[in-house]
């Protein structure tokens, strides 16, 4: 399927989306941030191979039937660079970047990323969950922390630990961390 959009649309839209990497949005808030129309974002994310879309599940991994957030992705991280400069370890954007390089790990794999959610509730989220294909259960989860808080704040990963007793899940979970 080949998608008409004008160049400098394009680039405001991939520009939106490359900043925000990693982040939870919505095609109204990008429509808002980059002034492309809603239908042509939705038509561009169906097809575009520089980014991948992950969907939202809640803390018992149901997905939901009419989800209006999910999470964008840059296929690779140094995209972002390209477009706005390199950042350094202090950097706002570095959680988001390590995240989106974890993900963009997976992303070659076309019936394994189709798997890879994102959970998030009232009070948690736990940013990568894979789950079994045919019945939606957890098989692993990935918390990603650019801080070294969850060694003297255990209770950073109260949503992590919650997430993984509400589904029975029996395996240690993986969280990265930046050591000082």
């Amino acid at each position: 399927m080949q998608i008409k959009i004008k160049a400098l649309t394009l680039n405001r839209l991939f520009t939106t989306i490359a900043y925000n990497s990693g982040d939870e949005v919505s095609l109204e808030g990008l429509s808002k941030s980059s002034g492309v129309a809603k239908n042509t974002i939705k038509k561009y994310l169906e097809s575009a191979l520089l980014i991948r879309r992950i969907h939202r599940i809640d803390k018992t991994a149901r997905r939901f039937e009419r989800a209006t957030t999910f999470k964008v992705y840059l296929t690779n991280p140094s995209m972002r660079a390209a477009l706005f400069g390199p950042v350094n370890r202090s950097s706002d954007a570095m959680g988001s970047l390590t995240e989106t390089a974890i993900f963009s790990q997976w992303f070659h794999e076309t019936v394994f990323v189709d798997n890879l959610h994102y959970a998030r509730w009232k009070n948690g989220e736990v940013d990568i969950v894979a789950c079994e294909k045919s019945s939606q259960k957890p098989s692993w989860v990935v918390e990603v922390k650019w801080s070294d808080k969850p060694f003297a704040n255990p209770g950073e990963l109260i949503s992590l630990v919650e997430f993984i007793q509400k589904n029975n899940m029996e395996i240690e979970p993986l969280v990265t961390i930046c050591p000082k």
